[in-house]
């Protein structure tokens, strides 16, 4: 499991090239702040990641909603993107054993900020 704070177009370009250097797939947990492109951001992971699993950023009044955000993916081309409540429920989306890489991303989730602990 991978974590990083991308949040923006940008990161998410950089997203892409790296997973496209994996060799295996790299499905992603995501949670945005709802003044982000969400869009803009889904779109510049076409064809790059497998799946895609969005969450609110617990404890953020203005956290997109994660059926919001898998609207999003699903619009820029991501079919099997889903929501989840939260991000603990989003990682029992990837079963034990599951190939590839999960990456945990969006600037409050990687920080670990106000996320809840098992």
């Amino acid at each position: 499991m991978f974590l990083d704070g991308a949040h923006n177009v940008a990161a998410a370009r950089e997203i892409a090239r790296w997973a496209r250097t994996r060799g295996r797939p790299v499905h992603l947990v995501v949670g945005m702040m709802a003044r982000k492109d969400t869009r803009g951001f889904f779109r510049a992971l076409a064809g790059s990641v497998g799946r895609i699993v969005c969450v609110p950023i617990p404890g953020h009044a203005d956290s997109t909603p994660a059926e919001e955000l898998a609207a999003a993916a699903r619009e820029a081309g991501h079919a099997d993107a889903v929501a989840a409540p939260s991000p603990l429920a989003a990682l029992a989306l990837f079963p034990a054993g599951a190939r590839g890489d999960l990456l945990v991303t969006g600037l409050a989730l990687s920080r670990g900020r106000d996320t809840e602990r098992p």
